[in-house]
């Protein structure tokens, strides 16, 4: 459905911007963002409890009454201190999660994904329903569709400062670091506010009409992508790209980390009123205790988490560069809309030795397996999408089989590099050909 007064040529894109709160405003985000936490934790048990008793779907409309409205009227300071419509949209969140598991369900896929309860690590997102509703975003500079600067009554550009900034309800006016300057004529829709490894970060989700690119006619080659192993992408024309290889470079890292975390450490939580220790009420550590971990093992854990997001960020920004070599080359880009699959590394109970197995490759299977993710060809896929965008290059997804790559040259075993490439070469144009046909 389309939003009402969106212009119909106009396109969504989301800028994100870094934050500089100071240290009662990290805090004040804290609190927020766990009172919206268990705000989501009770609405799922509350549906979960309903439906296992009464056999009923609570809709949105209940939940609002009951978790929102009835204790800001009994005057719970914590959703008090919080906006009302950041609250209905964590609830809104939930019901999407239920709307996707049943829409999977329906579709027959294997594994649904019921919605889970969030910890802390795991709901790091702060949704605002609307531009003005407990929120407000200030660019660094104020421009009209056709360039000028605002001014204000003095003359003066209406923004002076060197930075934009964003505000909270409860919690005030945060700087941001380094914000871009939007596109002009862009339309400011909706802001969200996003917990990482590294700090806070700004999402602001705008509008705006792009200048028409006209169709490249130039008679350059059709480039066939396909997804790998070894080369990350290779074309019809035997071109091939290494891939990143980020992760792999950073894995000795991460493994000296890991271990110097797994040195410090845990303490069991007890409770302030009756000294028990506190156990774990379900999932995998059921009726085991709940442990803290000191202050070095958290300070490791942020570490951990900042050495992941390195890595993450390296790899968009590879393939962000890939995508847009591909498109500024050519004029039609034809690219397999499919995920090499990830080999299970399940091994086969030997005959006759219960609890004994058959040798599987499992090693081999495992560092495949890196390869195939630290690609992230669905990632890949729609950065090549977004950037054919903007050059004006023809873009063409293809679906395949995945048993298609079980006897592809991704993981079979030539005897020379030129019989792989060739074979290679093969299967893009094979894609090709099933592009011009138009099957699926």
């Amino acid at each position: 459905m389309k939003r009402k007064g969106k212009p119909v040529h106009a396109v969504s894109r989301i800028q994100k911007t870094k934050l500089n709160p100071s240290k009662s405003q990290r805090t004040a985000l804290g609190i927020l963002l766990e009172t919206q936490r268990r705000l989501y934790n009770r609405a799922l048990a509350f549906k979960i409890a309903a439906y296992e008793e009464d056999k009923r779907s609570v809709k949105l409309g209940e939940l609002k009454k009951v978790f929102i409205t009835a204790p800001r009227a009994a005057g719970d300071a914590f959703l008090c201190a919080c906006n009302y419509g950041i609250s209905a949209e964590t609830l809104a969140r939930l019901i999407r999660a239920y709307d996707a598991f049943f829409r999977r369900v329906r579709l027959g896929l294997e594994a649904p994904g019921f919605p889970r309860f969030r910890a802390q690590g795991t709901f790091r997102t702060l949704n605002f329903t609307m531009l003005g509703n407990g929120c407000r975003w200030e660019p660094r500079i104020v421009r009209e569709a056709d360039g000028t600067k605002v001014l204000g009554v003095d003359g003066k550009p209406l923004t002076t400062r060197a930075t934009g900034r964003v505000y909270v309800q409860s919690v005030g006016w945060l700087k941001c670091r380094k914000d871009r300057e939007l596109p002009i004529g862009a339309t400011v829709r909706n802001i969200s506010l996003t917990l990482q490894a590294d700090g806070w970060f700004v999402n602001v989700l705008y509008e705006y009409v792009p200048a028409p690119v006209a169709a490249k006619t130039g008679g350059r080659e059709i480039a066939v992508v396909c997804g790998g192993v070894a080369p990350a992408l290779y074309l019809s024309n035997g071109f091939e790209i290494a891939p990143s290889g980020y992760y792999q470079e950073g894995e000795a890292r991460l493994a000296h980390l890991q271990r110097l975390k797994d040195r410090m450490k845990l303490y069991p939580i007890t409770d302030s009123e009756t000294g028990a220790l506190r156990m774990h009420q379900g999932g995998r550590r059921k009726n085991q205790p709940v442990l803290r971990p000191s202050r070095n093992r958290a300070k490791f854990n942020r570490c951990v988490a900042r050495q992941h997001l390195r890595i993450a960020n390296r790899r968009k920004h590879w393939q962000r560069n890939v995508a847009k070599c591909l498109a500024e080359h050519f004029d039609r880009l034809v690219i397999t809309d499919v995920t090499p699959p990830v080999a299970k590394p399940v091994p086969k109970p030997k005959p006759g030795e219960p609890g004994v197995f058959l040798p599987n490759g499992a090693t081999d299977k495992a560092d495949t397996n890196k390869k195939i993710l630290d690609n992230a060809w669905r990632s890949l896929f729609h950065a090549a999408a977004a950037a054919c965008a903007v050059t004006g290059t023809a873009f063409v997804p293809v679906e395949e089989d995945p048993d298609c790559y079980k006897n592809t040259p991704l993981v079979s075993d030539l005897s020379s590099e030129e019989e792989r490439r060739e074979a290679r070469t093969r299967h893009a144009r094979y894609v090709l050909a099933r592009s011009k046909r138009g099957k699926d």
